[in-house]
Formats: C-alpha cells, sequence, structure tokens
C-alpha cells in the first residue's frame, strides 16, 4: 500500500501524456488495479493518504467549484461503498482492535520515553529496546514492535529538537515542490509532472503519519524524484 500511494500519481501522470491510444488505455488499466489494489489492502493509513491526495488535486490543481466537489465526492462515495462497508466491518474485528490497543500502547511507551529525555530523546534507533525493557508490553502482545507513526518514534528517539527539526525539513520540501509547480506556466510539460511528482511526495508523507519507514527508499525516492524535478527544471522552459 504504501508504495502504491507513492506510484498512482504518477502512472495518472504516464495516463495523461501518452499519445498512443493503446499506451493510455494501458496506464488507465494499470491505474484502475493499482488503486484497486491500494484499497484492497484495507490499509487505513493507505485510504487516508489517498484521500487527502484526492482532496490535493481537486481542489489545486482543477480548480473546481464546491457543488462540483460535492458531487465528485458523492459519485467516488457511491463507487467505494462496498468497499467502505467491508472496511467498517473490518475495522470492528479483533485484529484490527488488537491492533488499535497495540498501537495505543506504543504510543504510551513513546509519551514516557520523551518526558525522560524531552529535548534530545534516547537516540536513534532506541525504540525498540524501550519497548522491549517495557516486560508488561512483551508480556500482552509477545516480540517488542517499532512505533506505529512518525511522531511517536521521533519524540522518542530524537525528543524536541530532532522532531522540530523533522518538521522543518518535510515542510521545506513540500514548499519547495509547490513554489516550484505554481512558478511554471499554465501550457508548460513540466507543470502537471511536478504537481504529480508533489502528489506522490505529499502522500508518502501522510502515509508515514501511520507508519515508521521513513527512514528508508519507500519515502524518499519519490521525495528525491521531486526535488531533482523541480531542481532541473528551474532554468528550463519546457
Amino acid at each position: 500500500a504504501e508504495v502504491l500511494v507513492a506510484t498512482i500519481p504518477l502512472t495518472a501522470y504516464c495516463m495523461w501524456r501518452a499519445e498512443e491510444v493503446w499506451a493510455r488505455k494501458w496506464y488507465f488499466v494499470s491505474f484502475v488495479l493499482m488503486l484497486a489494489a491500494a484499497l484492497l489492502t484495507f490499509s487505513r493509513a493507505a485510504w487516508i493518504a489517498l484521500f487527502v491526495v484526492g482532496v490535493i488535486y481537486m481542489f489545486f490543481y482543477k480548480k473546481i467549484s464546491r457543488e462540483s466537489f460535492m458531487s465528485a465526492a458523492g459519485v467516488i462515495l457511491i463507487t467505494l461503498l462496498p468497499f467502505i462497508v467491508y472496511m467498517i466491518v473490518f475495522i470492528q474485528s479483533p485484529i484490527v482492535t488488537s491492533s488499535n490497543a497495540t498501537r495505543f500502547d506504543l504510543t504510551g511507551i513513546a509519551w514516557s520515553a520523551f518526558k525522560e529525555h524531552p529535548l534530545l530523546g534516547n537516540g536513534v534507533g532506541s525504540f525498540v529496546p524501550l519497548v522491549e525493557e517495557t516486560r508488561l508490553f512483551g508480556l500482552e502482545y509477545g516480540a517488542p514492535l517499532d512505533a506505529h507513526g512518525v511522531f511517536q518514534k521521533l519524540i522518542a528517539e530524537v525528543g524536541l529538537f530532532g522532531t522540530l527539526a523533522f518538521m522543518v525539513f518535510v515542510g521545506w520540501c513540500l514548499v519547495r515542490l509547490w513554489s516550484s509547480w505554481i512558478s511554471r506556466s499554465e501550457r508548460s510539460a513540466s507543470r502537471a509532472l511536478l504537481f504529480c511528482l508533489f502528489l506522490s511526495a505529499a502522500g508518502s508523507f501522510v502515509f508515514q503519519l501511520f507508519n515508521t519507514s521513513y527512514y528508508g527508499a519507500h519515502l524518499w525516492l519519490p521525495v528525491g524524484l521531486a526535488l531533482t524535478a523541480a531542481r532541473l527544471f528551474e532554468s528550463s522552459s519546457v
């Protein structure tokens, strides 16, 4: 689901730019299959990330009216109704309720670790050992787990200073991409690509609010591609 959130906007761009009819149909089928696969994982993080990406697209790129947005939202809601109903049932299953309890307890451990070392944290990579030291967690859930959210992990490992530094860096990345997009001419070939790359990076960041792979390529590859494209297009008129 995490990979699909980052690649779905790029597939939409390929579909839009394809000149041959067969290629456009191929990308359209790929887009639909990838979107269905992401939804059928029933990853709540993926659903939220895709929803945020869709809202950004409709409000800032298409610039649709409020009435049109509500109409589009209604059509999407009706289309996804079977998935939504199953998601509601799935959330009430023992698997998900156990997962929610785990997330809640991990958040409590992160908060306790933050209070012990609020400024600089306990060190990068220390969260799992902190969970392992919590015997009650082991008795309840078994093997120690990593945090189920970027902020829980950050406040425990790098404290207030590290968390603020990470937020500033993420904000800079998004502002950099956004400013590069709005500076392009509306008819330029690079404008749509930059916006899809921005959606890919934004969706990846939203996904990390409920995940902790922000030291891996799943997050930084799409962000790096987007920043590279913004840099390359700075001196280009394309």
